[in-house]
């Protein structure tokens, strides 16, 4: 049907033919009537058919929440919501669109973005990536990032990598850097 050609009477005309039985099954909603002497219910009230409830409840257990849904936040939500809508990405475990709200965020202007998709991934235990969106964020201006970098190449002995990241940074006129670096570099007697 179009919606042109839709009477006034639409919902009631899909409910029913959701209700109806089916090669003698029941359809996708039953009808739930009150009990004996209960009062009725001033409107219609319906059951989902169990394998669709539990499909539902696997669905949303596993949240296999569409793609779709997330390109939509990315596109269309207010930008200064950006950065809590990838936090509760990430609070579900929804790593890749948590990291793509973030990068959204940063791109409207939210600099401290970056760092917290850092802190998200230092967070679920993934070092590596933590370091790179901190560096990220280092080399986008964010001073505090630098050292949360530094801190995690460091304790993760990865010392060199740090002295040549900061070596590089002070080169490229970051003034936080060499503090950073002075602390890593091992001091030779004179």
């Amino acid at each position: 049907m179009r919606s042109r050609t839709l009477g006034e009477d639409w919902l009631e005309q899909a409910l029913a033919y959701c209700a109806a039985p089916l090669r003698g099954t029941r359809g996708p909603l039953t009808r739930i009537r009150p009990r004996r002497g209960a009062p009725a219910h001033p409107q219609p009230h319906y059951r989902l058919a169990d394998f669709l409830e539990e499909h539902g409840r696997t669905t949303r257990q596993l949240d296999h929440t569409p793609t779709g849904f997330w390109d939509a936040l990315i596109e269309h939500a207010h930008r200064p919501d950006l950065t809590d809508l990838a936090q509760s990405a990430g609070e579900r475990g929804l790593l890749s669109p948590a990291l793509r709200l973030f990068t959204a965020a940063h791109e409207a202007g939210h600099p401290e973005a970056l760092r917290a998709a850092g802190t998200l991934l230092h967070s679920t235990g993934h070092i590596d990536d933590a370091i790179t969106w901190y560096q990220r964020a280092s080399e986008n201006g964010d001073s505090a990032s630098l050292g949360l970098a530094v801190t995690l190449l460091y304790d993760t002995g990865r010392t060199d990598e740090a002295i040549t990241w900061l070596t590089q940074r002070t080169h490229q006129g970051d003034l936080a850097a060499p503090n950073w670096l002075t602390q890593l570099q091992p001091t030779t007697p004179t």
